[in-house]
């Protein structure tokens, strides 16, 4: 039986609860390592990072075997708790918001202020 391989692409946008300006600069950096450092231990790998301080751009590859909801709902629940054991001011959830619309790469290049090795 030969092997099979996979490799998906996604890019992912959380958003503060009503858009609210929370990921501010002294946070930013800490926040975008914390959440590269849940998908590595989840297997997964970011490739960008970045966003403003009312949402995040994520590009990534999340491991075949979990859900994508199963992935997302540990994103989410550990960056929030995270967030919130920072600060009560910070204590906003991030909430996902859908990105259906075309992944135009110029756009993504823009979002993103960290960009990993893809190789």
């Amino acid at each position: 039986m030969a092997g099979t391989f996979s490799k998906i692409y996604y890019h992912i946008v959380f958003s503060t609860k009503g858009r609210a300006n929370f990921i501010t600069k002294p946070i930013r950096d800490e926040l975008y390592k914390y959440i590269c450092g849940i998908i590595k231990n989840e297997q997964g790998f970011v490739y960008s990072i970045g966003g403003m301080e009312d949402h995040i751009h994520l590009l990534c590859s999340l491991p075949t075997t979990k859900s994508i909801s199963e992935m997302m709902k540990r994103i989410k629940g550990h960056s929030s708790k995270w967030v919130c054991s920072k600060s009560d001011t910070l204590s906003t959830m991030l909430t996902l918001k859908n990105n259906t619309s075309g992944s135009n790469t110029a756009y993504l290049r823009h979002a993103f202020i960290y960009t990993f090795n893809m190789d």
